[in-house]
């Protein structure tokens, strides 16, 4: 009884491969599969695994009070930047924006994503972010850690609403977060918060 229990606990609990799996068809399920095929074995680990879904349902979901459509929210944000689809700096205001959360706590949340599912892949995401997205990502500096990853969108109350990037339940796979965002001309310029990988000691 306790192990059905058990199961039926973790039936809702999806990894950032898997949570819209089923949505997909055809060639954009087929692109799906080839691209996280394609990924530095860390991310793939980190993308399939379901250590990843019990830290965003027992670790995210538990200490930030998430409700189940928040914490399927962040599995796609998580699945996002480890396909490249999402740009580093983005994620605070992605957080804010699709889990309806106040900035301090979806900082929060983003750096505890940064400095602990991330700890052992920064390095595979640093090259990946700055191959795609080039002058956006903010090269380490010599004054900088090289685990310091790429400052965050200012804060959601300096935006103008009508700039504000929209909720959505997931994106195409035609068309990624960083080429829905690029065709509204004024979305906000990075500057304000920096993300810190290094790891905690």
């Amino acid at each position: 009884m306790d192990e059905l229990n058990q199961r039926n606990n973790t039936e809702s609990y999806k990894t950032p491969y898997n949570i819209d799996l089923r949505r997909m068809h055809g060639f954009d399920k087929k692109n799906y599969i080839l691209t996280t095929l394609g990924l530095p074995p860390k991310l793939r680990s980190l993308l399939v695994d379901f250590s990843t879904a019990e830290f965003v349902e027992e670790k995210l979901g538990t200490q930030f009070n998430l409700s189940a459509p928040q914490k399927s929210e962040i599995t796609r944000i998580i699945r996002d930047l480890l396909l490249t689809d999402l740009y580093l700096g983005d994620m605070v205001s992605h957080i804010s924006t699709n889990l309806q959360l106040d900035l301090p706590t979806a900082t929060n949340i983003a750096n505890q994503i940064a400095s602990e599912l991330f700890d052992t892949v920064r390095e595979d995401i640093i090259q990946l972010q700055n191959q795609k997205f080039g002058d956006r990502f903010q090269a380490p500096s010599p004054g900088n850690s090289p685990e310091t990853l790429p400052e965050v969108q200012p804060p959601i109350s300096e935006v103008q609403p009508q700039n504000m990037p929209l909720p959505r339940s997931t994106p195409s796979l035609g068309q990624s977060f960083h080429e829905q965002n690029m065709a509204q001309k004024d979305i906000m310029e990075t500057g304000g918060n920096v993300l810190d990988l290094r790891s905690s000691r």
